[in-house]
């Protein structure tokens, strides 16, 4: 593949194997990948999946619901703990001001991080490697201060394989930083892909509610259970595994759209700029547009795979 650089006036240097090509247009960019559905079974695969939540949560969720609702465990403000036979109420309006607060403070610190990423590159890849040798060293400490052997051998081992990762790619750490800031610089200058990232985590937080309204009631009517949570069946295992693998599926899923979709950017600023320059450029919409069409079913095929080896 070729390395496109730039020389004093502006004028594109080309690093083609052995040649350094001055016109661009000699410059062998690779043949156009044909535009069609790859992988289109585990997209289908991935609607199919979402179609038996959705019908579980229709079926079984009502019934549930009505049985709780009796019970007043579904109120504003209920009662849902009891401790030496006290009830705990719980004041929904603090429960969603501290989810404000919360909300608002990743989107801060996770606005300061890309500034921070991109003016201290080498720092936050220093920083992150000594993190790791003083987390697997003090564990270590304490494991064998507190007499603890079984936690202390697996600890040692672990500062061992993180000084020796750490002494042998320090050398690189030049080469990973100018590709961390290779990497901002192009996110910055189509910064319409952090609405992709907050999207995502909106997106994300309505799948898990829906997966846990679908895998309570699921379980509740199956397992026959009263509105005390007596149950006359014990908990089908099969369909437990069946809705983590669910759950690990459609949010990696989620994941992996933002990620394709970026990735896609990426490569368009950089081969070709002009396509990619803006907010909400040319480049972004059609990544975005690809992770969603004919790359989806590949997302699918290997967020799958991922998901059953996680479960």
């Amino acid at each position: 593949m070729a390395t496109p650089y730039y020389n004093a006036a502006s004028q594109p240097v080309i690093v083609q194997g052995q040649n350094i090509i001055t016109d661009a247009s000699e410059w062998n960019k690779g043949e156009r990948q044909p535009n069609r559905c790859r992988d289109a079974f585990w997209g289908f695969l991935f609607y199919v999946h979402l179609g038996l939540v959705g019908f579980a949560t229709v079926t079984y969720a009502p019934t549930m619901a009505e049985d709780l609702q009796d019970r007043r465990l579904l109120s504003t403000s209920s009662r849902w703990m009891q401790e030496e036979g006290e009830d705990v109420d719980v004041d929904m309006n603090s429960i969603l001001t501290i989810l404000a607060v919360c909300g608002l403070a990743s989107f801060v610190i996770s606005s300061l991080a890309m500034a921070f990423m991109m003016y201290f590159a080498q720092g936050v890849i220093k920083i992150a490697l000594f993190f790791n040798l003083i987390v697997t060293g003090g564990l270590a400490f304490l494991a064998f201060s507190s007499g603890a052997l079984q936690l202390a051998i697996p600890a040692v081992i672990g500062f061992i394989f993180s000084l020796y990762y750490t002494c042998v790619v320090w050398k690189r750490i030049p080469f990973a930083a100018s590709n961390l800031v290779t990497a901002i610089t192009a996110v910055r200058a189509n910064i319409g892909l952090a609405f992709f990232a907050y999207t995502n985590l909106f997106v994300s937080f309505l799948w898990s509610v829906w997966w846990a309204i679908a895998f309570a009631a699921t379980n509740y009517v199956l397992s026959d259970c009263d509105a005390e949570w007596n149950c006359e069946n014990e908990v089908n295992g099969f369909f437990i595994f069946l809705f983590l693998v669910s759950y690990f599926w459609t949010a990696q899923v989620v994941k992996n759209v933002v990620h394709v979709t970026v990735a896609g950017t990426v490569g368009t600023w950089w081969f070709v700029p002009g396509e990619a320059r803006t907010c909400c450029s040319r480049g972004v919409r059609d990544s975005y547009v690809r992770s969603i069409t004919t790359s989806f079913g590949s997302i699918c095929l290997g967020v799958r795979l991922a998901a059953c080896i996680l479960v």
